[in-house]
Parts: C-alpha cells; structure tokens; sequence
C-alpha cells in the first residue's frame, strides 16, 4: 500500500459535543485522507477526508456509500481503493476483528 505517511491516530469529532472518536489514518495523497474506525462493523469500508468533504467508501466495490466529496477526488479514492484493494482489506480485518 503507498502511504506517504506514518499511520497515526488522528481525533475526529463525531458530533456536536466534546465526544472525540480515534482513528487511524491510513493513507494521505493529493490532500485527501484515507481512516478507518477501530472495530468497525458492516461492510469492508473505508472513510476519506478532503478539506470540509467526508465520504465512506466501499473496499470491495470501490465505490462511495455515504457522504460527499468532488468528483475529482472521488477518482482518485477509487483509484487508490482498486490499487490497494488487499492491503485495505488487511486493515480492515486488523482493525475490525
């Protein structure tokens, strides 16, 4: 998997109040970053931030399944995803299970 840099946990507010939820980054390019919640559940997916933009992605289909992001980006993640389908799917399971 290319990651441009080291995975970190990163604080991500998830609501309105002072409840903070981390996560870890696991890819950064082009501006856009790639987490994944720990313990996630549902299908294999994961989440991508670019500036006020946020979107959940599919691993499996490589598609986006929730949120917004502009079109060119959402090539990139999908391009990124197809790419990197195996690795996603390992830290997935290392983080899901």
């Amino acid at each position: 998997m290319r990651k441009h840099t080291k995975d970190r946990l990163f604080p991500l507010r998830v609501s309105d109040d002072s409840y903070l939820l981390l996560m870890p980054r696991v890819a950064y390019f082009f501006g856009i970053s790639i987490y994944m919640y720990l313990g996630d559940h549902g299908v294999p997916h994961c989440h991508a931030i670019y500036g006020d933009y946020g979107g959940a992605f599919s691993i499996e289909k490589a598609e986006l399944l929730a949120g917004q992001m502009p079109p060119a980006q959402t090539k990139k993640i999908i391009r990124f995803i197809i790419d990197n389908k195996e690795d996603l799917m390992e830290k997935w399971n290392e983080l899901s299970g």
